[in-house]
């Protein structure tokens, strides 16, 4: 009787020492940034930069089952495992990047294209080029430009998002329909009504970026805070380490490296190596 008591005792024991000592196995990762680009063919790329400790066992939740997943770090490819709507692996590295690709998280109403997803983590949203917004079913959003395509920065949660694509000319039918003498070409039905709704898009679009304050430099505002300036500023007086920037900054480790994925990705910030350390510096 009493050694059954003990052993169960010691069961217990150990399994909160373990939950307690090792509560990194769960949560002990960073998700720098979330990228999601779309397509014109309707496919979609969610792509999450993590930081972590080597050896971490992560588990990431997926809107969807993709039709493509590929994780890999500094040296080379990770294995992972799919099952129940988690990606789930162990890092090796510091750094990790997942790509998940999907088929089924766009749609098509007519002429309209819809997008929508729910992401736990703050995500930014890459449209096509030369999109026209329609529609965002949020209201806390930002909207800035990366690499010529609109881009839309959200925190974690469901959207919504509505867009038209520009017309394309099928091949080989380049030039306008040739009629005999005295034809005259009417377009069709379907290309009025895609004239208008393009026509309607382009004042949706440039009614949202009003109201986001009228300009580029406005939104670039709004994004960069303090603590980014701070790192700015330290990046203008030389190249610095993560933790050079730490002592530097003030600012702890996890919010960093937050801030410098942000900086990257912007176009501020590079990553280089200098006499055999990481540094970061400004890109010019």
């Amino acid at each position: 009787m009493y050694s059954r008591i003990l052993g169960l005792t010691s069961l217990i024991v150990l399994v909160t020492l373990s939950t307690t000592i090792y509560p990194g196995y769960t949560y002990g990762f960073t998700v720098q940034y979330v990228d999601v680009y779309l397509y014109k063919d309707g496919s979609v790329k969610i792509q999450y930069y993590i930081f972590t400790d080597p050896l971490e066992n992560i588990s990431i939740p997926l809107p969807r089952e993709p039709f493509y997943i590929e994780i890999y770090g500094g040296l080379g490819p990770v294995t992972y495992e799919y099952r129940g709507g988690v990606v789930t692996f162990i890092s090796p590295f510091e750094e990790v990047i997942v790509d998940l690709y999907f088929n089924d998280l766009t749609g098509k109403e007519g002429g309209i294209w819809f997008f929508e997803v729910n992401i736990e983590y703050p995500y930014t949203v890459i449209l096509p080029e030369r999109v026209v917004l329609l529609d965002i079913s949020r209201e806390d959003y930002q909207l800035t430009f990366r690499n010529n395509s609109l881009a839309i920065l959200l925190g974690g949660g469901y959207v919504r998002i509505e867009y038209v694509l520009p017309p394309s000319t099928p091949a080989g039918d380049e030039s306008p329909p040739q009629g005999g003498s005295g034809d005259v070409f009417m377009p069709s039905l379907e290309l009025i009504s895609l004239g208008l709704i393009m026509v309607l898009a382009a004042v949706s679009t440039y009614l949202y970026i009003r109201r986001r304050k009228g300009g580029d430099q406005d939104i670039l505002d709004e994004i960069l805070d303090e603590r980014d300036d701070a790192i700015l500023k330290a990046l203008e007086r030389r190249p610095m380490t993560a933790q050079e920037l730490i002592e530097f900054t003030g600012i702890p480790k996890s919010p960093l490296y937050r801030r410098l994925s942000k900086l990257e990705k912007m176009g501020f910030v590079e990553k280089a190596r200098l006499g055999g350390k990481r540094v970061y510096r400004l890109r010019r």
